[in-house]
């Protein structure tokens, strides 16, 4: 604010660039240049980089604007506090002071656009003179993109397009190659098996396997297959019904050989009731050959 947008501003009290930043805080580790560079950088290398002063603003002073508003922010990139009402002083102003400043820019500058200050607020990040086109075009949404079919708007970042109309088109295609693939494979299957069928290749086969000593397994699976193709599913239940015919036959051999066990055990088999008749039959002569003699 106090710069008037100069990135190589240098006021007397030590402040830097732009934004006004502290020579102690370009330091690595905890400090700012530390936690947004990943090392330390020197107050020229700051003066001369303007990606660097304005990334440092949108990592540190974005961070204080979602964690503390817009009052806490402007307090804490100030004084290191985020109180707005603290009435600290760096010798020219005090933190209350600054936080109304900052919020009276704030209020002329609609987000995302540019007030009659030259500044420009985005995600609580204020920025000033020539640089606020600049942040106002980072911030386009994915909306504005024709192209774009799903994505978000990042704080800080803008528009980041997940997935184009493009790439919905080929997945598109993608899926329906799969789907023809997966439909002619099972068409293919239903083809070659009417055309071993309608060929009798199988029966060739198992013709041919009958003249090749050892080949008599072969020989009947190919019969077998063949038979299965021709017959269809009605085959299945035709070997059902002789498969229970003959097991109806069996039962009736074994009850009836029960039975008969059953029968000779108590002497009524089929040899006693033999002899039985034979010697009623030979009784019956003896008495009409006797029955004759008294005659």
């Amino acid at each position: 604010m106090e710069s008037g947008g100069n990135y190589k501003a240098h006021n007397p009290g030590g402040a830097l660039g732009a934004y006004q930043v502290m020579p102690e805080h370009l330091a690595g580790g905890n400090e700012w240049a530390g936690r947004v560079f990943g090392h330390s950088v020197t107050p020229q290398q700051f003066l001369n980089s303007r990606d660097m002063q304005d990334q440092m603003a949108r990592v540190i002073l974005g961070g204080y604007y979602q964690k503390y508003g817009a009052a806490g922010a402007a307090a804490a990139w100030f004084s290191g506090s985020p109180d707005p009402n603290s009435n600290a002083s760096d010798g020219n102003t005090t933190v209350r002071n600054y936080v109304r400043t900052v919020l009276a820019l704030m209020a002329k500058a609609p987000a995302g656009g540019v007030g009659s200050s030259g500044s420009s607020v985005s995600d609580g990040v204020l920025t000033t003179g020539k640089d606020a086109s600049a942040a106002n075009a980072t911030q386009a949404s994915y909306k504005d993109d024709p192209k774009c079919l799903i994505g978000m708007d990042i704080p800080l970042v803008g528009g980041v397009c997940l997935l184009t109309k493009g790439q919905a088109r080929a997945i598109e295609g993608a899926l329906l190659l799969i789907a023809g693939g997966i439909i002619a494979s099972g068409g293919l299957i239903i083809l070659a098996a009417y055309g071993l069928k309608s060929s009798g290749a199988l029966e060739g086969v198992a013709k041919a396997a009958q003249v090749i000593p050892g080949a008599g397994g072969v020989a009947a699976k190919a019969a077998e297959a063949s038979g299965a193709l021709k017959a269809g599913p009605s085959s299945s239940s035709a070997r059902r019904s002789k498969a229970n015919q003959e097991q109806l036959r069996l039962n009736r051999e074994r009850r009836a050989a029960e039975n008969h066990a059953r029968r000779k055990q108590r002497g009524q088999g089929p040899s006693a009731q033999s002899d039985d008749q034979g010697s009623s039959s030979s009784g019956s002569k003896a008495g009409g050959a006797s029955a004759s003699k008294g005659e």
